[in-house]
């Protein structure tokens, strides 16, 4: 083997090796920083299933977990989505029925004292004729106080909500599909991964997204499941992410999808996760590497050319 070849061997031998160190290497979890939110609405979604001409009732729970005050206001709105990121809209679909003008809720206005709690009955009633599908709305609890520990009469709002995810009975269409499923090879952390799910039915349904992240021994090294409603007539790109990627790793990702009673399984997908630092590093070492590979060479035909001289 000559010099060269032994040198390229090297480095190749220790770009593996560094990859498969750090894809092995245990994850060091992040601190979680603490949420401060003053005030709760409970559940956060709610599924029903509701005849035309029939109403549904339910109750909501508020919670002032602050050591102030609120002022509520209560109310309901429709609830569409737009995009694959699904962008949240609360106002009515033209030509669509308002769906916030089924709920009745027992109260439109409170105060909620401090470390308290209020229940809200609603209702819910269904038009006769109301063609069967999905329908959507959302009741929210918007507050308004002055702030913990002001003395200058700053006011804070927060607004909460519950989804109200609808099914009217009748003639119901449950179809969705799968349209791609993508986790680039090269990435910087943390390392993401993302499902496409189209939904060309008249009702919503769930979805169970298994991610799992292998090192290059086969062990799972990372696994999360996400739950996600798809809306009808949207097509919903959901992605995931490994918050406590390596900054340098060779990994395969794969997984599973559940959705109307079925399991598709997604074809695994190696990635090699590099942090913007280690790829200076490794491009340093490589221009190095060159460098030390070709010097001897320069010289030896410098060397040459003044003995031929």
């Amino acid at each position: 083997m000559t010099k060269k070849s032994s040198i390229l061997s090297r480095l190749t031998s220790f770009l593996v090796a560094t990859m498969l160190l750090a894809s092995i290497a245990p994850a060091i979890p992040a601190a979680a920083a603490a949420a401060s939110q003053s005030i709760t609405l409970s559940p956060t979604s709610r599924t029903l299933t509701i005849q035309p001409g029939d109403q549904a009732t339910g109750q909501l729970k508020v919670l002032d977990q602050g050591t102030n005050a609120l002022n509520l206001k209560l109310y309901t709105t429709p609830y569409h989505v737009s995009g694959e990121e699904y962008d949240q809209s609360f106002t009515p679909l033209p030509g669509a029925p308002n769906v916030a003008s089924w709920f009745k809720l027992s109260q439109s206005q409170a105060t909620l004292a401090a470390s308290s709690e209020l229940d809200v009955n609603y209702t819910i009633n269904v038009p006769a004729g109301t063609p069967a599908g999905g329908y959507y709305a959302v009741a929210f609890a918007e507050a308004s106080g002055q702030s913990n520990g002001s003395k200058t009469g700053v006011i804070v709002s927060q607004r909460v909500g519950t989804i109200f995810y609808l099914t009217v009975g009748g003639n119901l269409e449950a179809k969705g599909s799968i349209l791609t499923w993508k986790s680039s090879f090269l990435q910087k952390p943390p390392l993401t991964a993302s499902l496409r799910v189209a939904n060309p039915g008249n009702i919503h349904f769930p979805v169970n997204f298994t991610t799992t992240v292998k090192d290059v021994f086969g062990r799972t090294k990372y696994s999360v499941t996400t739950q996600k409603e798809i809306l009808p007539q949207t097509i919903r790109n959901i992605e995931v992410n490994w918050p406590q990627s390596p900054a340098i790793g060779l990994v395969k990702v794969g997984g599973s999808v559940e959705y109307l009673g079925q399991t598709r399984y997604l074809p695994s997908r190696w990635v090699l996760v590099m942090s913007s630092t280690a790829r200076l590093v490794v491009a340093a070492i490589i221009a190095l590497l060159i460098l030390w590979t070709i010097f001897p060479i320069i010289k030896k035909r410098k060397t040459n050319k003044h003995y031929k001289k």
